[in-house]
């Protein structure tokens, strides 16, 4: 039993001893990661440590051949590595480094917490000479706090070429665009290729029999091509790696131009580095005539034709309902009108409703006027007119209203 006792107590002391030695390691290390030749990606230097006070942390970061540090302005003319601190880490601190050695320090004017993962990271650009496996070296090495140099272990990062799946992406700006016969409409080809920067382009327009375009560039920076082919080549100024329209393509249909047709870009080519990747064709539907809105104002058409139906009242004069019937047929005499907007078609009924509710006032007001001179003329003096309060009124002041004329 004694001697079980004491192989227990010495299994806990080693283990005791285990995790003390772990706690007080200190590691700097670089995660490793693959990267395709033209892409740009950003990948994280890292601290683990228990240490609490720790001042400064300094490194020569080398890189392989294929890998270059992207740079930032740093004032004066100055290029410095575009460097990111975390801030949940290391608040206050800055990270310097020059792109020539590679050399890089963080200082700050407070401590970096303990714990573990991202103390900073850097954006790096891959070029064709890049070869796999590559790694990413990490010298000269200082972690500083209070009382001199921490013990630190160091872990480099191994770079691999990644698949070279295509991270570009052209399409149209819509997928479906309305123009008219004989005229001209615009439509963006778009590209994105974040993290990827496109030294060279091509793609075919492929148009309807009669059809036109013009191609005017957007990130494209110049068309070495034509109208129906577009070209671009340039291996020291690449497109960035962004997204966005990369030209406008302006079609022009024929006057006859009815129905549907379909604008294509096919044979699409991209060059990421050195690698030409071919990408699917895109297909733009053009239509001559907006058939949603036009629905829509039929729809609406119908709607007015009867708020000028119920604009009929009872007793109506033979010219009262003609204006009214009038309207209708305005009304439904109207075509949509494709150079117009729908709103400023729906304008052309309203104005029709708008006409006829004020000629009907118009006209009810002439026909009590015409009603009244009759009335008159037929019994002259001999007319007795009392008003519906009872109040007699003289015959020659009568306007419209109802009356009482001898006793009627």
């Amino acid at each position: 039993m004694k001697s079980l006792y004491y192989r227990l107590a010495a299994a806990l002391l080693v283990f005791i001893g285990g995790v003390s030695t772990s706690l007080a390691t200190t590691k700097l290390y670089m995660e490793d990661f693959s990267i395709t030749p033209g892409e740009t990606k950003t990948v994280a230097v890292c601290l683990d440590t228990d240490v609490e006070d720790i001042t400064t942390v300094a490194m020569k970061i080398i890189l392989p051949n294929g890998l270059e540090f992207v740079t930032r302005d740093f004032g004066n003319g100055k290029q410095i590595i575009d460097a990111t601190v975390n801030n949940s880490r290391a608040a206050t601190f800055s990270a310097i480094g020059d792109p020539e050695t590679g050399k890089i320090s963080l200082s700050g004017i407070r401590k970096i917490t303990a714990g573990t993962g991202e103390l900073f990271s850097i954006k790096l650009t891959a070029t064709n000479e890049l070869v796999s496996p590559s790694v990413i070296t990490l010298d000269e090495v200082q972690v500083l706090n209070a009382a001199g140099e921490v013990a630190t272990t160091v872990g480099n990062a191994t770079v691999t070429i990644s698949d070279a799946t295509p991270k570009a992406a052209v399409s149209f700006a819509e997928n479906e665009i309305i123009i008219l016969a004989g005229a001209t409409g615009t439509v963006d080809v778009n590209m994105t290729n974040t993290g990827v920067n496109v030294s060279a382009f091509q793609a075919d327009v492929v148009l309807p029999e009669r059809w036109t375009s013009v191609v005017t560039t957007g990130r494209l920076p110049y068309n070495a091509g034509d109208d129906t082919r577009i070209m671009y080549y340039d291996f020291s100024s690449p497109i960035p790696g962004e997204e966005g329209a990369l030209f406008t393509l302006s079609l022009t249909a024929p006057a006859d131009f009815d129905g549907e047709a379909e604008v294509k870009l096919t044979g699409i080519y991209v060059t990421q580095g050195t690698q030409e990747v071919e990408l699917d064709d895109i297909t733009l539907k053009v239509k001559a005539h907006d058939t949603e809105a036009i629905q829509a104002f039929d729809t609406y058409k119908a709607e007015q034709i009867a708020v000028v139906e119920a604009l009929a009242e009872e007793g109506d004069s033979e010219a009262s309902q003609q204006i009214i019937a009038e309207a209708k047929a305005a009304i439904e005499a109207l075509t949509y009108d494709e150079t117009k907007t729908l709103d400023e078609n729906k304008a052309l009924v309203d104005a029709i409703v708008s006409k006829a509710t004020e000629d009907l006032e118009a006209q009810r007001a002439e026909d009590v006027a015409t009603t009244v001179e009759a009335l008159v003329a037929r019994y002259g003096n001999s007319m007795v007119v009392y008003n519906l309060n009872g109040q007699k009124v003289s015959a020659a002041q009568l306007s419209k209203g109802v009356y009482v004329i001898n006793g009627k």
